[in-house]
């Protein structure tokens, strides 16, 4: 997965996705929302923080209610960073981030046009929304490559609230359970080898 934290590296994963034959890099200019797309980005680089990076992202709709009495059609980007899911809507009417420890899975339904984020939790920006129809494919592509880094995300977050201490303390504690009989021997080799593969992830 590529990992962006300019416009213009975002806008350049756009433009190559949208058109495949195109080279690495192209910016095809003249597709009539070009300046939106841009603008997006604009958007999302200048909330990164410090080594954070996006890897992903989609656009797509939500109905609001404006307080004169009519729904109103805002255009939002979702962009997952390496450390959390950013939804900014593109009319300047919000921002939110949340952690991916919030989020349980990223549904898309074909024939209705509708995203659905099973969050724990209840946030406008996250509901109601309609997949943005010029961008489907590169939508569907986006959330099929993205939720597996996430759910690795999710799986490192809950093997550190699992383990209290180092990887080697863990060890060493188990291997006293082990010792005096508690466990056995298997499930020592088992926990072992989990809390080994764990302390090499990021």
């Amino acid at each position: 997965m590529r990992k962006m934290r300019t416009a213009e590296e975002m806008l350049a994963y756009y433009c190559e996705h949208k058109d495949p034959k195109k080279k690495k890099g192209f910016f095809d200019t003249s597709w009539p929302d070009y300046d939106d797309r841009r603008r997006d980005f604009e958007f999302a680089e200048f909330l990164l923080e410090p080594g954070e990076y996006v890897f992903s992202f989609f656009w797509g709709y939500i109905y609001i209610y404006i307080k004169e009495f009519y729904d109103n059609e805002t255009r939002w980007i979702y962009i997952f960073t390496n450390k959390r899911l950013i939804s900014i809507c593109a009319d300047n009417k919000g921002i939110k981030a949340i952690d991916y420890t919030d989020l349980k899975n990223v549904i898309f339904i074909p024939n209705k046009n509708e995203i659905f984020f099973d969050i724990d939790g209840w946030y406008r920006e996250f509901s109601g929304i309609i997949a943005d129809v010029d961008n489907l494919e590169f939508m569907q592509h986006e959330i099929a490559e993205v939720m597996p880094y996430i759910r690795e995300i999710q799986e490192k977050e809950a093997q550190k609230k699992k383990f209290s201490g180092s990887p080697a303390e863990e060890i060493r504690r188990f291997k006293e359970l082990c010792d005096d009989g508690i466990i056995t021997e298997k499930e020592f080799e088992d926990r072992k080898q989990e809390l080994l593969r764990f302390k090499y992830i990021d």
